[in-house]
């Protein structure tokens, strides 16, 4: 598992649904400490200068411009003039549509930190507990197009996915690989798997559905995935097992429910 050089970084949780003074307002960024960190990128983007402003002025722009309307309506000339800039100043900082609503969406999010408190458990709750707090910023309140639905669009996740989901994942893999360089999980752990469990409950639980996530609750479920953590395809301790084993109760009693037996084709989920 590759550990990249990553320099951990914040970045500024800005509100889709800033209102035209500019004003944050603290329901829509799903964080307390949203206000705060708005004005940090201003302040932040005042010492690099005019052009940094506007750049940061363009990409609230494009959040307004996303929840009100949409990524299939998204107009830059519509942007531009809310920004107060030419629609050429957007094409030149991002050539195409997708890369600026991906823009937009990761000054909307925080890359965070690797945690490092020398336990797996603990360290997966905040690394999953960053990833809630992102999607809590991107759902915003009450809007007519949330924010985070623009992933869906290809153009926007590719650009997404390359500048920063892949920045999340190497972050969860250094996680990972320091738990099995103590010796806390084995080398033959589907780390990627875990990582997408974890994932996937944050968007399910907080986009999809809208629903309060604590660390509290994430914790059971970090501790779940590492005290029966699944095992990579090529696992030479999956290819071993006997037929049916290697399922949790739960996929036993599946199994059970359903008058079926646990197939070879499928191999014994872990």
């Amino acid at each position: 598992m590759k550990q990249g050089p990553l320099a951990p970084t914040s970045q500024a949780p800005l509100s889709a649904s800033t209102a035209a003074d500019g004003a944050v307002p603290a329901a829509a960024t799903g964080a307390p400490a949203g206000d705060a960190t708005v004005a940090a990128a201003r302040s932040a983007a005042a010492e690099q200068g005019p052009d940094a402003q506007l750049t940061v002025q363009i990409l609230r722009r494009t959040l307004n411009e996303i929840a009100g309307h949409g990524y299939a309506n998204l107009q830059l000339e519509r942007i531009a003039r809310a920004a107060g800039c030419a629609r050429s100043a957007i094409l030149r900082r991002w050539p195409t549509r997708g890369a600026l609503a991906s823009a937009a969406l990761i000054m909307l999010s925080d890359l965070g930190e690797i945690p490092d408190t020398g336990d797996l458990v603990e360290d997966l709750v905040e690394h999953t507990w960053c990833n809630a707090t992102n999607q809590r910023r991107m759902r915003g309140a009450d809007l007519p197009h949330p924010v985070w639905s623009v992933m869906s669009e290809p153009e926007v996740y590719e650009h997404f996915r390359h500048d920063f989901l892949s920045r999340r994942r190497d972050m969860g893999l250094t996680v990972i690989q320091r738990a099995m360089d103590r010796g806390e999980l084995s080398e033959d752990v589907d780390a990627q798997l875990i990582l997408d469990t974890l994932a996937g409950l944050t968007l399910y639980r907080v986009s999809l559905q809208s629903e309060r996530l604590s660390r509290e609750q994430i914790r059971p479920v970090v501790s779940a995935l590492v005290e029966n953590p699944p095992l990579r395809e090529d696992s030479p301790a999956r290819r071993d097992l006997p037929l049916g084993e290697g399922l949790t109760p739960v996929g036993r009693a599946a199994h059970a429910a359903a008058g079926t037996e646990p197939g070879a084709q499928d191999g014994p989920p872990a």
